[in-house]
């Protein structure tokens, strides 16, 4: 998973990112040897960061969006811890050259081209590219008060364990740097395996033809050089290249498909009618791609 560690009080150094390494762990698993002791524990220092950070929160929800194509009418109000804090515009063809003005809001990364100080540290952004880095799935989940943070290559860090791992709860604290351990408060995290999630796959035709059969074909993507440009071949980062999708019926999955080097299916309406009991009416696919480590990657959805 990646750390960026903002800090919580000054605009000077940051701090450092300990993992307790006696909460069911090693320090081997994580590629590192270095501990030290606080209350009992055996911290293991996983991330640090002495860059400032721009953050704060979101002052309202930004609505839905079509991800990939640009979001001209949506205004997100930003309030900054630091008031001196500043942000600059950018042209919309910086933003599709450059990762200049890369912020993540709840979940959703994205970037911003014009910028407007509101003044008290309240900042206005606009003329936005969504759902970034495969993050279009998080679209629609935005609500006030959520976090705001600003992406510097320079303040993430990657941290690296075991992959037996995944799926286990840690015990983590962030400490500003020169404070004692103990000064932190400890937390949990799991880390789940997002950033080693296939990206959800491109619909690109759905046709329900007369007789009820279904015809679908869609094209994958790539975590690694995986921009979605014209005229350029995807490249797969998996060693192999897989595919299920889950037949939905209301809140209900009435069939799986596992697939394997096609781009393409199609499902004859008698099966379709054996799965939903009868005739269906709207029905709605799941198509995902599987990772080598995590499995399924996020879902691409799309109701025929």
């Amino acid at each position: 998973f990646y750390a960026i560690l903002t800090g919580i009080r000054g605009g000077g150094a940051v701090g450092i990112l300990d993992f307790d390494a006696a909460y069911g762990s090693t320090t081997s698993a994580w590629a590192t040897t270095s501990t030290s002791s606080g209350s009992g524990a055996n911290w293991t220092q996983v991330a640090s960061n002495t860059e400032i950070v721009p953050h704060g929160f979101v002052m309202n929800a930004l609505p839905d969006a079509a991800p990939f194509v640009w979001d001209l009418s949506s205004k997100l109000l930003v309030y900054l811890r630091y008031r001196d804090t500043t942000f600059a515009s950018a042209t919309m063809e910086d933003l599709l050259n450059q990762p200049v003005n890369a912020v993540m809001v709840g979940d959703e990364v994205l970037q911003f081209a014009n910028v407007v100080d509101k003044g008290n540290g309240v900042w206005e952004l606009s003329t936005l590219l969504r759902g970034l880095r495969g993050t279009e799935w998080a679209m629609g989940s935005h609500v006030r008060g959520e976090r705001f943070v600003r992406l510097k290559n320079a303040a993430l860090d990657r941290v690296k364990h075991d992959a037996v791992y995944l799926n286990r709860a840690g015990r983590f604290l962030a400490a500003t740097i020169g404070d004692a351990i103990d000064s932190a408060t400890p937390f949990l995290f799991t880390n789940t395996g997002r950033s080693l999630m296939p990206w959800a796959p491109m619909w690109r035709t759905a046709h329900r033809d007369e007789t009820g059969r279904v015809t679908r074909e869609w094209g994958p993507r790539a975590r690694l050089s995986g921009r979605l440009l014209d005229a350029t071949t995807v490249e797969i980062d998996q060693p192999f290249e897989r595919y299920e999708i889950d037949v939905v019926n209301g809140a209900d999955v009435v069939h799986s498909i596992a697939l394997e080097d096609v781009r393409s299916v199609t499902i004859q309406h008698a099966d379709l009618v054996t799965w939903f009991g009868g005739e269906p009416g709207a029905i709605e696919f799941r198509l995902y791609q599987i990772g080598r480590i995590v499995g399924r990657g996020f879902p691409s959805v799309v109701e025929v």
